[in-house]
């Protein structure tokens, strides 16, 4: 069974709709509820507001602006749009599947499809998103643990029992005295 990469990398999403725009066009039409007289006829790509830093000097994925058949103008955020279709599907739905433009997208995001360069920049990408979740995960559970030890001295400085910040901390009564010693106020 072939492995598919995710669309929702700027690497991926570059291989199948920046080179294939017509591709884009029929996967957007496939999957959208748009009534005949509003089906895409064209789009364009619209420059990203912020550029990340990443790996492979890529930018983001950026928005599309579509014209339909009746010249509206529309735009979708292709990130946002990827990752419902993404959480929504879990395979590709046979009435797609039959959709030639779509079977084709779905034939690009196969990892046999990548160089082995273009590959490690793929998972070069996927390390980094992985290493910043991680620090902001833990930047913020430094934070909350900071904020709260902060809550437990204030507390106790103001006269609350030990019992009474247990009761708005949800700690234990050792591990408030723990922090109190720490903090020179046992």
């Amino acid at each position: 069974m072939p492995r598919y990469l995710d669309p929702k990398n700027d690497l991926t999403f570059k291989r199948i709709f920046g080179e294939h725009p017509d591709l884009l066009i029929g996967f957007l039409i496939a999957v959208m509820p748009l009534s005949p007289d509003r089906l895409i006829k064209e789009v364009e790509y619209l420059p990203p507001e912020q550029v990340p830093e990443n790996p492979g000097k890529k930018n983001s994925i950026v928005d599309v602006k579509c014209k339909d058949k009746s010249g509206q103008v529309f735009i979708i955020e292709m990130q946002m749009f990827l990752k419902e279709v993404g959480e929504k599907m879990k395979s590709l739905p046979e009435e797609l599947a039959e959709n030639e433009q779509i079977r084709k997208a779905a034939e690009l995001c196969e990892e046999a499809a990548f160089t082995p360069e273009e590959l490690a920049a793929y998972e070069a990408y996927w390390d980094l998103i992985r290493t910043e979740k991680t620090i902001r995960e833990g930047s913020l559970a430094k934070g909350e643990a900071i904020g709260l030890e902060k809550v437990i001295i204030n507390g106790h400085k103001a006269g609350m029992t030990i019992e009474t910040i247990s009761i708005f901390t949800g700690l234990t009564i050792g591990q408030i005295n723990e922090i109190l010693e720490k903090n020179g106020l046992l």
